[in-house]
């Protein structure tokens, strides 16, 4: 036989489906016929459904030699690249044929496909768009452009054409997938957690979907699902990178911080290149006091890929941390720059400028804290809200609560002012606050929840802003809270007054704003050793477990289990701090309560302290009664409690 003839036959096997009989008949036409365009095709594309993907390359560059005119050569040999890993050569491929013609709506698909591979985005989202025009019901190309546009942050158009593939292909899969993507990308997170199950009842076992569901899980904050998911996506593909780095975001914010960094390392070796994990492994580091790694990690972030305003961000938080303070605003401006709509940039260059006294630029910026994830100071009322423009003289001004304990504490005092101004003040507090406030000064009325009437209302923390105050006029009326004095004759009696009696508190809560705040008990042990000295014990919760492993010889006196145990915070711990000389206390509500009650009160502080602490002075316009003691370095606590305990002597020698 001829070797035209022996094509013919291998055609006929191949289309038979017997890809061996191909492969033997296109040989033997090769015999007669070494440089045989249609049997180097047919060769390889017998090899190639063989699996044979090595040899099937080489005997199809062989035949794109031989003739290079043949659009569907091309074609094949960008399949077969694909299939042996060869992204580049696909793509060289795919183009060639493409160029040969004539257009197909396909071959567009397919190299958008792999300009997504390499990373040319734009291109492929050129490319997609040019197989669309072609055919606008091709599935394919709107998932797949729908992908290049999420990894582009263009999620609004992603979910798009995400919902389009769903007109054309209802419950399909992939595109169900992606919409969860997209929908994730916009925070619309319940109706990512639908899409996400909606592809999973097609395809239960899909560990992308999985991980997505996860994903939805923790914007939901229903992080023990989270972790469920993640577990279900990684028992079906261990090394998925995005379940990894899911896993370690639930584990962070369930507390287990060392599992949490484990899990984003475990996705950095499967992608080294995924931003998020990259970003999110600052969290756990900056628990560690590991500032320096962090900041690598936030360097990594930002080189991996596409820059993000959350590792710009993230980045100014731990130069923060490590008190590089003019770097730290510059990459919170450049998130900002990067993305207009990130809030949480914005609410932290407003704590840097504020931190530098900076109240005119930084308290308008503080609002954006209403826009978060979680929002702060965000309730809504069908009253207008007053931001210091109308006359409140004989109006009633109702001020709703917001963020921690300590703000409540030191954000009250703001209602003097506004007493003075003619208004009918009302303050909300937390039930377990209101009968501390009770003893409140200036008279205005305390209440819990929302009252029946009011004229306006501003979030407490949005009292600055409205009073136009700045450091120099932060009200100080120091008292302005009270003990109640039968608590006090309690607790006196049961103290006694030997000693020089100091209150201590070294922990706060275990959230991601205490990070670097609190120390160890024992550091007070120096103080402790001092003739005549009694450290008492304010803390409640998490760290008084330290009490339990003190230095040898160190004494703290504890309260017992009825110390401020019923419904109502605070009142035990005020009436002690009214019997104690002085308390010495990390940056905690203890602070704060004890500095609106008048007592001295030290205050220990990171190096870079929250900005109502100011910076590079030992004192404070919020509490005049109270001093300051700040780390010269990041880390430092040691030289810190060396300066309490020198001030100390001489307060005991005065």
């Amino acid at each position: 036989m001829t070797p035209q003839e022996l094509c013919n036959q291998a055609a006929a096997a191949l289309q038979r489906g017997n890809p061996a009989e191909a492969e033997k008949l296109a040989l033997q036409a090769l015999q007669a016929a070494p440089r045989d365009f249609a049997g180097l095709h047919l060769l390889a594309i017998a090899r190639f459904q063989l699996g044979q993907i090595t040899p099937a390359l080489q005997a199809m560059r062989e035949a794109v030699k031989v003739n290079a005119g043949v659009a569907p050569a091309w074609s094949n040999l960008g399949h077969i690249s694909l299939a042996a890993g060869d992204a580049s050569g696909a793509l060289e491929g795919f183009e060639r044929a493409l160029a040969l013609g004539p257009p197909q709506a396909e071959l567009f698909c397919n190299i958008g496909n792999l300009l997504v591979e390499l990373d040319r985005l734009d291109e492929a989202v050129t490319r997609y768009g040019a197989a669309l025009a072609l055919k606008p019901d091709l599935t394919q190309a709107l998932v797949g452009r729908a992908n290049a546009l999420q990894m582009l942050r263009r999620f609004p158009e992603a979910l798009a054409d995400c919902d389009k593939a769903l007109v054309f292909a209802p419950g399909n899969p992939a595109a169900l997938n992606n919409k969860s993507v997209s929908l994730l990308g916009l925070h619309r997170f319940a109706e990512a957690l639908d899409a996400a199950g909606r592809s999973l009842a097609t395809r239960p076992d899909a560990p992308n979907t999985l991980s997505n569901q996860a994903s939805a899980f923790l914007g939901l904050r229903r992080y023990a699902e989270a972790l469920a998911a993640c577990e279900q996506a990684l028992a079906r593909d261990p090394g998925h990178a995005q379940a990894l780095c899911n896993k370690g975001a639930a584990l962070s914010a369930l507390g287990r911080q060392d599992e949490a960094l484990a899990a984003y390392d475990a996705a950095l070796t499967v992608d080294p290149r995924l931003t998020e994990a990259w970003v999110n492994r600052v969290t756990p580091l900056r628990h560690q006091g590991r500032y320096e790694d962090a900041l690598a990690s936030t360097g990594r972030a930002l080189a991996s890929g596409v820059p993000t305003s959350e590792a710009l961000r993230s980045r100014g938080i731990v130069l923060f941390d490590l008190g590089r303070h003019d770097e730290a605003l510059a990459s919170f401006d450049r998130a900002i720059a990067l993305d207009g709509h990130d809030a949480e940039a914005k609410f932290n260059k407003a704590q840097m400028l504020m931190r530098a006294g900076d109240f005119a630029a930084g308290l308008p910026l503080y609002e954006e804290r209403k826009r978060m994830d979680p929002p702060f100071g965000a309730a809504v009322f069908a009253q207008p809200l007053w931001l210091g423009e109308a006359d409140i003289a004989g109006k009633t001004l109702f001020i709703h609560p917001e963020q921690g304990l300590g703000d409540l504490i030191m954000f009250s005092r703001y209602a003097a002012p506004l007493l003075e101004r003619g208004a009918h003040v009302i303050l909300s507090v937390p039930g377990k606050l209101k009968a501390l406030f009770q003893s409140f000064v200036p008279k205005a009325e305390v209440i819990e929840g929302v009252p029946a009437q009011f004229d306006f209302h501003l979030p407490l923390a949005s009292l600055p802003l409205a009073l136009k105050s700045t450091p120099a006029t932060i009200p100080a009326p120091t008292p302005y809270l009270a003990a109640a004095p039968e608590r006090v004759a309690r607790w006196r009696a049961h103290l006694g007054s030997d000693g020089f009696r100091i209150g201590i508190a070294w922990q706060g809560a275990q959230v991601s704003n205490d990070i670097g705040r609190s120390f160890p008990v024992a550091l007070f042990r120096q103080i402790a050793a001092m003739d005549g000295v009694r450290l008492i014990s304010l803390q409640k919760g998490a760290g008084t477990e330290q009490l339990a492993a003190l230095p040898p010889g160190m004494v703290v006196e504890t309260l017992g289990e009825d110390f401020d145990a019923g419904a109502d915070a605070f009142l035990d711990t005020a009436a002690v701090i009214a019997c104690c000389d002085l308390v010495i206390t990390s940056d905690t509500a203890i602070a704060h309560l004890a500095g609106a009650l008048g007592q001295t009160v030290w205050i220990a502080l990171r190096h870079s302290p929250e900005w109502r602490w100011f910076l590079d002075r030992d004192d404070t316009p919020w509490y005049p009664a109270a001093r300051l003691f700040r780390q010269p370095v990041t880390g430092d606590w040691a030289s810190v409690f060396t300066s309490m305990g020198e001030e100390l002597r001489q307060v005991r020698r005065d």
